[in-house]
């Protein structure tokens, strides 16, 4: 065979450990001033050492050198056979003086060199490029080099036990950030706390130059009290300059180094309160209630809280609840960080849909999981606060009340009100258990409902002697969802709380608020059960619809919805009226079977994923079985068991043979059949309505308010005499002239195949 291009044969094959001990010589040896000296201290030094950890055969011979001064596996394998830690470079990277020829070259930059003295020296058998994983800054992505340095630790190995302990009273939110930190925690280490740098908080230990006596200082007056002068600054460079007397009466000099800055992030819990200099905050606020940070803490800012807290404070908890939430990754993913330059900015997001949108957006990421930005979710968040701001500015332009008078409640005003006291319940129960990403979505869902259902419902109403009623429970609901909201979007709360400051009568600003509390009479589940089937049962007729083509101002005559499901039935019963008003129906009937032909067939994907190769022999069995059987056995048990494999409604495709005019909806719970064909009379109400909408149009192009009245004049084939009166009503008009009057305003167009010829003028 031949390796890197030289042809060797076999002599003998023996294992690994017969080569333990074999010594080899240094070429540069004579180079190293200290080489004798550390050869005598460490007689395994350049011999074979055996370690099954970090060396494979996928590249060379398996032999490796080992450099326990230039990284954490070497210097694990280094420390279990006595090799000393041997690293001369200086902090730029430079070999020292004292190191003959190579002084001062630059280790990384200066690779070539070593290269070519190898060459020279006569040991180097060939050189080839390999692939090789390699540590890189992050930040500038050129090499490092891994310098083994002499540091203070905090030794914290044998505090494990404590801290492990403290992790149980904590409550994390996820779950899962206890077992994470758990996990950290009984892997710990003891954690070095020096760095080599110049800015930060110095590092307070002083050791005496004559009988090395070691003092740590914790504040100006123990300065004081060992004979030193408190310089101006208590930072570098002016701290080296204090100088400490021993109790030997030798001079004590500070350790250069500066303390690592997770430490100041660590004692931060307790320096904030002014401790130990004063105790009356410590007792009122140690531990924190509450803290918040992304994943990767658990091994910095959450450890040193921990570490920092049962060392100095003689075992105590800092905090009693933490919310851990993910990491914001790019739109493909990735983690985002200013060295890749896949950051957008948050001021980008600003500018574009404000502050509250951005705290929207990301309160809401599921708490301990990392979150994709989506340019898209962020415009989703800032069109629903505008939905929001909508409501508060129809509210503005009704008459209403600020106190309820309860005995005069429909069944939408019932409704509204028990979602907004069920919501109030929930949020604050997220809020205290700190589920706070679970939050936005509560408050979205109510202020939406609020806005699609409850306003939509009461339209007609709005119009009548009842505006005062209805302005008054949508003030009620907006100002405790302004409440609800306010931590989560402090500005578009406040604004819109400004607004109805005066109208209302309301405090300086909504921060000075109290939290809602819950009226618990209010909460009807049944009612707000009943209200979701009709509002399922609505999408279902306007998908219908749309399936048909036929928009929601044209009516339909009958829907008939086919359930065995009581709640459902109850539902329908219960808010039969407000579906067929939403949704433009005349009638709605119930029947719990149709004469319709049903075909039932497997759904292959769906068992094939829980049953495997046993789905032929499973539907051969599902194929003797008639849907009538297949659908009793459903009804009676939600399952079907075949040799004791559970068939369930996913594990099947049902479909319906309809006639032709008759379009199929499901709804949970059952099925909605909706009929094409439509009587005459109903199709002239639908243009009645097209009508209506294309005036109303007309009136705001023109500029005129709801209260201004018209005089109309209506020119059509169509005969639409019976509906006068609803025409005037709906459009504002005093006066309807079905012929030609020549008003000021004038403009024509097509319904469907009808034309019509419009003019109105203002009153």
């Amino acid at each position: 065979g031949s390796v890197v291009g030289k042809p060797y044969e076999i002599i003998e094959r023996f294992k690994g450990e017969k080569l333990a001990g074999l010594e080899y010589e240094h070429p540069w040896k004579n180079e190293i001033k200290d080489y004798a000296k550390l050869k005598k201290k460490h007689p395994k030094l350049h011999t074979l050492i055996m370690s099954a950890e970090y060396v494979n055969l996928s590249a060379g011979s398996g032999l490796v050198h080992c450099a326990p001064g230039c990284g954490p596996e070497d210097y694990e394998v280094g420390y279990q056979n006595n090799l000393p830690a041997y690293n001369n470079l200086t902090e730029e990277g430079l070999i020292p003086d004292g190191m003959g020829n190579f002084s001062s070259w630059k280790a990384k930059t200066d690779d070539n060199k070593f290269i070519q003295a190898l060459k020279e020296s006569g040991v180097l058998i060939a050189t080839t490029e390999i692939e090789h994983d390699y540590a890189h800054c992050e930040r500038c992505h050129n090499p490092i080099v891994f310098r083994a340095t002499k540091q203070w630790f905090f030794k914290v190995e044998d505090l494990k036990g404590d801290m492990i302990k403290g992790n149980e009273q904590i409550h994390w939110v996820p779950e899962s950030g206890k077992n994470a930190f758990r996990s950290w925690l009984e892997n710990l280490r003891d954690n070095s706390i020096t760095k080599q740098r110049f800015w930060g908080t110095p590092f307070p230990l002083w050791k005496c130059s004559k009988c090395n006596e070691i003092l740590v200082i914790g504040s100006r007056k123990e300065i004081e009290e060992h004979g030193g002068q408190i310089p101006e600054n208590l930072h570098k460079p002016w701290i080296d300059e204090v100088k400490l007397i021993c109790k030997c009466n030798g001079e004590m000099i500070r350790h250069p180094d500066i303390l690592d800055v997770w430490i100041d992030a660590g004692a931060a819990s307790w320096s904030c309160l002014d401790y130990p200099q004063r105790t009356d905050l410590f007792k009122k606020y140690f531990p924190a209630d509450f803290i918040l940070e992304a994943k990767e803490q658990v091994r910095g800012w959450f450890n040193m809280l921990m570490v920092t807290s049962i060392i100095a404070l003689d075992k105590e908890v800092p905090f009693k609840n933490c919310h851990m939430h993910g990491m914001l990754t790019d739109i493909e993913g990735v983690k985002m960080s200013k060295s890749l330059g896949n950051v957008i900015s948050p001021y980008k997001m600003i500018d574009k849909y404000g502050a509250d949108t951005l705290r929207y957006y990301f309160g809401s990421t599921k708490a301990g999981e990392d979150i994709n930005f989506s340019w898209d979710e962020a415009k989703l968040r800032y069109k629903n606060l505008a939905i929001l701001w909508n409501i508060h500015k129809y509210l503005l332009d009704l008459n209403g009340h600020k106190e309820l008078i309860r005995e005069n409640l429909s069944l939408e005003e019932k409704y509204i009100l028990s979602k907004l006291n069920s919501t109030i319940k929930k949020v604050t129960n997220v809020f205290n258990t700190y589920n706070i990403d679970e939050a936005p979505k509560l408050i979205e869902d109510f202020y939406l409902d609020l806005s699609r259902t409850y306003i939509q419902l009461t339209r007609d109403k709005v119009n009548t002697e009842n505006q005062g009623l209805v302005a008054t429970i949508i003030f009620i609901c907006l100002i405790n969802t302004l409440k609800l909201l306010a931590p989560i979007c402090p500005f578009i709360t406040e604004e819109i709380y400004q607004n109805l400051k005066e109208k209302y009568e309301l405090f300086e600003s909504i921060h000075l608020e109290d939290w809602p509390s819950v009226n618990a009479t209010l909460i009807n589940e049944k009612l707000e059960k009943h209200m979701e089937d009709a509002q399922n049962i609505m999408q279902s007729i306007l998908a219908g619809r749309e399936k048909m083509q036929r928009g929601v101002r044209w009516p339909l005559q009958n829907i008939i919805i086919k359930t065995k499901n009581k709640e459902l039935k109850d539902s329908v019963g219960l808010l039969k009226e407000l579906i067929k008003n939403q949704t433009n129906i005349k009638d709605i009937t119930i029947v719990e079977d149709i004469d319709y032909t049903l075909k039932i067939k497997p759904n292959y994907n769906a068992l094939g994923k829980e049953f495997g190769d046993q789905t032929p022999d499973i539907v051969g069995k599902l194929e003797k079985l008639s849907p009538k059987e297949i659908i009793k056995e459903l009804d009676e048990n939600n399952e079907i068991n075949i040799e004791n494999k559970m068939i369930k409604r996913n594990h099947l495709i049902f479909n319906e043979e309809v006639p032709e005019n008759i379009i199929a909806i499901e709804v949970r719970g059952g099925v909605i059949y909706l009929d094409k064909n439509v009587p005459e009379k109903l199709e002239t109400e639908g243009y009645v309505r097209e009508l209506n909408r294309k005036i109303q149009s007309q009136r705001k192009d023109e500029g005129l308010n709801k209260k201004e009245r018209i005089r109309l004049s209506i020119t059509s084939s169509l005969d639409i005499s019976k509906y006068k009166e609803e025409i005037m009503n709906k459009v504002g008009a005093e006066l309807l002239d079905l012929g030609d009057k020549n008003y000021s305003v004038k403009f024509d167009f097509k319904i469907k195949n009808k034309e019509f010829k419009i003019s109105f003028e203002k009153v």
